[in-house]
């Protein structure tokens, strides 16, 4: 938004076609980017959230529950369709296996977990929802074994949801509820669990430190600091792209180490925790 004057002072001089270019570029990528992720969103869009639009048309199950608190386990997905591809036809193909947080469910049949999403805190979230009950909705595929995790719509009385992951679980002795029967003409529509606490000091703090020091290194060169080329610009330049990229690794080394613990402390062995 700089005008042609203020830019020429900053750079020493009239700008070239190729930094004219440039700065056009880094100005356009950000809009062009959050244009896509709009036109996303309305097209994903298809209505309120129900059960039928979490789960699919599939036959699904339903479990009553009641929160019980937050935990951590390893959360078994289908694995990526080209390394599936790559697997001989006589052999099963290895599922994803990550570390993820959840809500332990309890009820009168035993407990499930509902793997969440990893960048949520699963102690805050239960500690929000302790004490609640719903019902916990899945649909099992008779393609996946029953440790691999299928969607799963966790519907609170309140009317609203959290959505999740859930092993259906069915040779592992986990609770198989009813058969869920599809929502009458006269549901109501269901709202998102929120707003979510998504800052946790003791994990996010690299990653604010790391993004705070690159902006201050933009603001540097954007007052002239080291215009000559000299360390002093370089330094600020490897500060701007070193900067977040090293809070985010440590931001995500930190939030592994949490989930761990929480892990071992909710149930886990060592052996099912990956070092």
């Amino acid at each position: 938004m700089t005008n042609r004057r203020q830019l020429a002072s900053l750079l020493g001089g009239p700008a070239s076609l190729a930094e004219m270019t440039l700065l056009a570029a880094f100005g356009a990528f950000p809009i062009g980017g959050l244009l896509l992720l709009v036109r996303s969103g309305v097209k994903n869009w298809d209505g309120p959230m129900t059960p039928k639009s979490a789960l699919g048309d599939g036959p699904a199950r339903r479990l009553r529950v009641q929160i019980a608190g937050g935990a951590a386990g390893q959360c078994l997905t289908s694995p990526d369709p080209k390394k599936a591809a790559r697997t001989p036809p006589n052999e099963r193909p290895e599922p994803d296996s990550r570390l993820s947080p959840a809500l332990r469910l309890s009820s009168p049949e035993g407990s499930r977990d509902l793997f969440i999403d990893r960048c949520l805190d699963p102690q805050a979230l239960a500690g929000a929802l302790e004490g609640r009950a719903g019902w916990l909705y899945w649909a099992p595929t008779a393609e996946k074994p029953s440790d691999w995790s299928v969607a799963a719509l966790l519907v609170l009385d309140d009317d609203r949801y959290v959505c999740g992951l859930t092993p259906p679980g069915s040779d592992a002795g986990l609770p198989q509820g009813e058969p869920a029967e599809p929502p009458g003409q006269g549901a109501r529509p269901l709202r998102a669990v929120g707003p979510y606490a998504l800052w946790q000091p003791a994990v996010n703090g690299p990653g604010m430190y790391g993004s705070g020091l690159g902006f201050l290194a933009v603001c540097l060169i954007v007052a002239g600091v080291g215009h000559d080329g000299g360390p002093l610009f370089g330094m600020c330049f490897a500060t701007v792209v070193l900067g977040p990229l090293v809070g985010l690794l440590l931001v995500q080394r930190r939030r592994t180490l949490y989930l761990r613990r929480l892990a071992r402390g909710s149930g886990e062995t060592r052996e099912d925790v990956p070092a």
